[in-house]
């Protein structure tokens, strides 16, 4: 995205810059559902209403939104946790509807950075830089123990207050300086480069065990991120898998708690994450699941 340094702005973390939005904006809150638990966490501590909008093989659903002004959290790159992305006529649609009730969107791109064997779809804020916050980190690419996220706000949010601001927990600026001369000297790029090509070698070798032992598992989120959904198709399937997995000493989440409106739609689905998974252990890893 096209964007100058005065349009950037640093938080502590992801959590810090939705708490400081959901506050300054003073709207009801919408949010993916199922989501991510802590932005939903984060939102209710603002005093804001908050509803869940639910999530399908195209991302939110835009016309489940409401009907007047609010603030939305999406996460369009790899909606989490179902992994989906944001088609493209929803995107369309969500910035039309956000410019036609006076709404600010949130783009959460959480995981980005990585994508496999498609071409990314633009970002929200490129499609309507005057309505949507694009928020990025470095956790996902690097490490979560930088706690900093970075914003691109539309010119409306210049008047917002810094996160931490007269807190004593405010960015650290050491740590954005790393990370400032990491970006400036090519080696975000090649950082970046080098993961997406392990992630993408093991993502293979877990979708071909997938393929072998769950073959009529319904499989999602495959096309970005660090993680995947299967969805094994009822609770009591899913109830054997996670304990299988839980006595070979896998940790195991599953995508129902993530749900804000209690829907049954995800009771079989579970996540798996790639990023820690040689492609060697794929296959056993699986089998666990039959």
């Amino acid at each position: 995205m096209a964007c100058a340094p005065s349009d950037i702005r640093l938080f502590p973390g992801v959590n810090p810059a939705l708490l400081t939005l959901a506050s300054w904006f003073a709207a009801p809150i919408a949010t993916e559902t199922p989501g991510y638990r802590r932005a939903f966490d984060a939102f209710t501590t603002s005093g804001n209403r908050v509803t869940g909008v639910p999530v399908d093989e195209e991302g939110i659903v835009v016309d489940r939104l409401p009907g007047g002004r609010c603030l939305v959290y999406t996460t369009p790159a790899h909606q989490y946790p179902t992994g989906v992305r944001l088609s493209m006529p929803r995107r369309l649609a969500l910035v039309e509807w956000a410019r036609a009730t006076d709404s600010l969107v949130i783009e959460d791109d959480y995981d980005g950075e990585f994508s496999y064997d498609v071409a990314p779809l633009p970002a929200l804020q490129r499609l309507a830089p005057e309505r949507v916050v694009y928020l990025g980190t470095a956790s996902k690419a690097l490490t979560p123990q930088l706690r900093l996220a970075w914003a691109v706000l539309p010119e409306r949010c210049r008047g917002m207050p810094n996160a931490g601001h007269g807190s004593g927990e405010g960015v650290d600026g050491t740590a954005a300086a790393m990370l400032a001369h990491f970006i400036d000297s090519g080696s975000w790029d090649v950082h970046v480069a080098r993961a997406s090509r392990t992630y993408g070698a093991r993502l293979a070798a877990l979708r071909r065990a997938l393929a072998h032992h769950v073959p009529r598992a319904r499989v999602l989120g495959v096309e970005a991120g660090l993680h995947l959904t299967v969805d094994l198709g009822s609770a009591p399937a899913l109830h054997r898998a996670v304990g299988n997995l839980a006595a070979h000493g896998y940790r195991v989440a599953t995508v129902a708690p993530h749900e804000t409106e209690r829907s049954g739609r995800h009771d079989g689905a579970l996540m798996l994450s790639f990023a820690n998974l040689p492609e060697t252990k794929a296959d056993s890893v699986v089998s666990l699941l039959r």
